[in-house]
């Protein structure tokens, strides 16, 4: 039988098997992680001060653990198999690292912690944050998690990110109604939905998930959130049709690069919509092949700063508006796409 590490510790330690069947004694339920401070080995009789240094360095070395002193029983449960989901003793180990008061129960140590970040750790599943009840930053991304879950207790939570997973529907999210950033590009969701409740969300990332057909947006939920928006990503879903976006009547940012947008009626409402929009993205769509595509954007849009990328400056915009405005007239129409009628009056464009 390979000798586990605890017997690998002990080994090298020098110490007998009456200590060895102590410690086994010792171990927390099948797991080969266990408090060694000072004052548990002096607590089964190791009292000799070469053979407790000899076990807390070989422990260290053994299992990559510093500041073993400072950790308590419960904190230094880790599985032998690779993290599927977030244990609780890697939630309160980061929530400690946190804290200034070493001394917190691990409780408290929870109740208190405001940020955690558990990206790229292999996990599946969201358990073990229901006391996190201050939380304020999630980080999950880069992971292999399938369902948004458990983070009904997280009521103060501002910030989630769930970036690069296996997400396949936006929901649960109905008690997270302080939720200002939620970050969930690269997944699989076919549908923007379950947002009626997000009154405080403000940008909102859902730039390419992986599906076979166009990202669907439910109305009710763009409705839900059209006053608070500011910042929206929504590239490389295969969208052609984007009618549903004109409710969003705060954004300032839109990026909807590398989809299937024609020059069509929907592009000039929303634009005309969006009274605040400074910066937008459409490179990678049909429409932005076309001859007069920078002018058209820069004349539909009333605040436009920012076209893919590229700043606007002030006298290319007051050059378009004396182009177009020496006379009444309508940009070129495309297949269901509306003449635009511009008329200047002084220094400005009424369309």
């Amino acid at each position: 039988m390979e000798e586990s590490v605890t017997e690998k510790i002990l080994t090298a330690a020098g110490l007998s098997n009456d200590y060895l069947a102590l410690f086994i004694k010792q171990q927390i339920e099948g797991e080969v992680w266990f408090e060694l401070s000072q004052e548990h080995l002096q607590s089964i009789g190791i009292s000799n001060k070469y053979h407790v240094q000899q076990i807390l360095n070989m422990r260290n070395t053994l299992l990559g653990v510093t500041e073993a002193q400072n950790s308590t029983q419960e904190e230094l449960k880790i599985a032998n198999t690779p993290e599927l989901h977030i244990s609780l003793n890697s939630v309160i180990r980061l929530a400690r690292s946190q804290t200034k008061n070493k001394t917190d129960s691990s409780e408290v140590v929870m109740r208190k912690v405001k940020s955690l970040d558990f990206s790229g750790k292999k996990l599946t599943h969201i358990v073990n944050l229901d006391s996190c009840i201050t939380l304020q930053f999630l980080s999950l991304s880069s992971n292999s998690i399938q369902q948004i879950s458990g983070l009904s207790s997280l009521r103060q939570l501002r910030i989630l990110s769930l970036e690069s997973n296996l997400i396949q529907k936006l929901e649960n999210l109905e008690n997270l109604n302080l939720l200002e950033k939620l970050y969930l590009d690269y997944n699989y969701i076919r549908r923007i939905e379950n947002l009626e409740n997000q009154s405080h969300l403000q940008e909102l990332s859902l730039n390419r998930q992986q599906l076979l057909g166009p990202l669907e947006i439910d109305e009710n939920s763009v409705v839900a959130v059209s006053h608070t928006l500011h910042k929206l990503g929504l590239a490389g879903n295969q969208l052609s049709e984007i009618g549903t976006l004109w409710y969003l009547d705060s954004i300032t940012e839109l990026d909807l690069s590398n989809n299937n947008i024609p020059f069509c009626e929907d592009l000039y409402k929303i634009l005309s919509c969006m009274k605040y929009l400074a910066q937008l993205k459409l490179v990678g769509n049909p429409v932005a092949k076309r001859q007069k595509y920078r002018d058209e954007m820069i004349l539909w849009s009333n605040n436009l700063q920012e076209l893919d990328d590229k700043n606007i400056l002030a006298n290319e915009k007051e050059y378009l508006y004396r182009l177009k405005g020496k006379r009444v007239g309508t940009f070129p129409k495309a297949n269901n796409a509306p003449g635009v009628e511009l008329e200047v009056k002084g220094n400005r464009m009424n369309n």
